[in-house]
């Protein structure tokens, strides 16, 4: 089943899922229903700059939605689906207000009491973090001291000690090519004290322009995008423990059209890469790094051109967000009714 919405990331508290708005319109659907049967939030009746969100994340209580190009993150209180609270991020700093092609921040996590947003850059490389309790006592994580390469990071995750930052380049600039430096922080710390840094592409230069990423607790997994030789399929993972062990799965090599992902998430047994532009989902054992099976979306519809940003899954289904068109849920439990695996295509 499918539904039209337009969306950049999204999320779900189990019951709803939720895209996050980049045209102010934060929308969500029944999970249960998975109709077109939606409800709409217009964020920009209550605040003209209350749009061009990328990602969002939920404490239980909130949908927050982080700011990409302008400055006020906002957060909705999922029991009325109308209570709407700003952070306005540029009274807090001046590098976060927006100007012409100004980056924000892209994705975000909550861990504990606070919320995280991920710097996208290219004009500062600064984490924010937030008390959830009271969405105005704001600390500023800046990675710049450490090294001006590390911002224009897209996506971040967190395994309950540490935060870590996605590397994709620096910072949205043609002049700054893709990165590897896949970067973590201390959440009990916040500090630069206690930023590490493992650059990928000193292992595999290949490593480089990954959007999004995600954890099952021993190890991270990377989505790979794009590097200096165009869009690729090389999932890397890193072993938490020391975060200096790297292993490589080439999606490419199991089918050539598995490259250029745009997000991903894990269900505990199967990583799962969304598609950008193509139309094939992947997804990979974790316990052998090995296997990989694919839905080709072509066998459901032939809906071509359609953009996806990320997605998410309810643990039953997976969820594909548009940018524009159709949302796609597919089975992530073998025996659940819908859309089938395949070993290869």
């Amino acid at each position: 089943m499918t539904a039209d919405f337009k969306g950049a990331g999204g999320c779900t508290d189990g019951v709803y899922g939720y895209m996050a708005p980049y045209n102010g319109k934060l929308t969500r659907f029944l999970l249960s229903e998975f109709s077109t049967n939606t409800e709409e939030l217009d964020l920009i009746i209550i605040d003209p700059d209350l749009e061009k969100f990328v990602g969002c994340f939920i404490d239980g209580t909130y949908i927050y939605l982080v700011p990409h190009m302008n400055a006020k993150m906002a957060r909705v209180l999922l029991s009325d689906f109308s209570t709407v609270e700003i952070l306005d991020l540029s009274l807090i700093d001046d590098d976060f207000k927006i100007g012409v092609h100004h980056y924000g921040f892209w994705g975000g996590f909550a861990n504990g009491a606070y919320g995280y947003l991920v710097p996208r850059g290219p004009y500062h490389a600064k984490v924010v973090r937030f008390l959830l309790s009271d969405l105005s006592t704001v600390e500023v994580l800046d990675l710049a001291p450490i090294s001006n390469r590390l911002r224009g990071f897209l996506g971040g995750f967190t395994d309950g000690t540490y935060g870590y930052l996605v590397p994709y380049d620096g910072g949205g600039r043609a002049s700054e090519p893709r990165q590897g430096k896949f970067t973590r922080f201390l959440l009990s710390d916040f500090s630069v004290d206690t930023v590490e840094v493992l650059d990928l592409t000193l292992i595999n230069d290949r490593l480089r322009g990954f959007i999004g990423g995600f954890t099952d607790g021993t190890y991270a997994y990377l989505v790979p995008h794009a590097g200096h030789h165009g869009r690729h399929g090389k999932v890397a993972r890193i072993l938490l423990s020391d975060f200096s062990s790297v292993e490589v799965l080439d999606l490419a090599d199991t089918d050539p059209d598995l490259i250029g992902f745009n997000g991903g998430f894990t269900d505990g047994v199967y990583g799962y890469t969304l598609p950008y532009v193509g139309r094939k989902i992947a997804r990979f054992l974790l316990s052998d790094f090995s296997t990989v099976e694919v839905i080709d979306l072509n066998n459901f519809d032939s809906e071509s051109g359609q953009i996806f940003r990320m997605g998410f899954t309810d643990g039953n289904y997976g969820y594909t967000v548009p940018w524009t068109g159709r949302v796609y849920r597919f089975p992530v439990v073998p025996h659940m009714q819908g859309i089938g695996w395949s070993s290869s295509q």
